[in-house]
């Protein structure tokens, strides 16, 4: 039995891999079932044994994508330092690891764009932000906070719903140039740490 279930993981995996590389290449809306039967060699039911419909392939892969970036990155409260270092140290992994990982942000880009219509695609993409937004807040908060931010809890998730936003649209204008999307979250660093700087010494100067 535990071999069957490791061939089956494995074969799940298989699929999940060679779907997000094609939809990566040619978007979403251009990739069928049978391209990726054809580039997997695995058959047809074995596709809907494990994911039941395309969108729903498609979820797995974006699920396990977002996941795996954040594994990657620090834990807020592992970084050492002051809050401002460690959401530096925070947007400089980030930054890095975007860059490693291109074809997985280029695929989750274009859901964004091409699925607004598309019930099933716009969950996808609204469980993917959702769960970014939680942990940039995490690294963003305690720096707002630390700044003297009237409400550093609305402005972290303000900040953090606009970094991915921001993203998302650099990912598109970067056509694959990993260098080029570096230096774009390295600018957006730069204006989130300016905004946050200047709310906190606008509660400092009063009324």
């Amino acid at each position: 039995m535990a071999g069957a279930e490791a061939i089956s993981q494995n074969s799940r995996d298989h699929l999940m891999n060679v779907a997000e590389e094609l939809m990566a290449a040619q978007g979403y809306h251009r990739t069928s079932i049978a391209d990726i039967r054809r580039a997997s060699g695995l058959p047809v039911g074995s596709i809907y044994h494990h994911f039941k419909s395309k969108s729903g392939l498609l979820a797995a892969v974006i699920e396990r994508g977002s996941r795996r970036f954040f594994a990657n990155l620090p834990r807020a409260v592992n970084i050492s330092g002051s809050t401002e270092e460690a959401m530096r140290a925070y947007w400089s992994a980030a930054a890095a690891t975007i860059a490693e990982h291109i074809s997985y942000f280029q695929l989750e880009a274009d859901i964004v764009w091409h699925g607004a219509a598309d019930p099933e695609l716009a969950a996808v993409v609204a469980k993917a932000t959702g769960y970014a937004r939680d942990q940039l807040v995490d690294v963003i908060e305690p720096f707002a906070q630390e700044a003297g931010v009237v409400d550093p809890r609305a402005l972290a998730v303000e900040l953090a719903l606009t970094s991915v936003t921001f993203v998302r649209g650099a990912v598109i204008e970067s056509g694959g140039d990993a260098a080029y999307l570096e230096r774009k979250i390295g600018a957006l660093y730069r204006l989130l740490r300016a905004d946050i700087v200047a709310q906190g010494a606008d509660r400092g100067a009063g009324p």
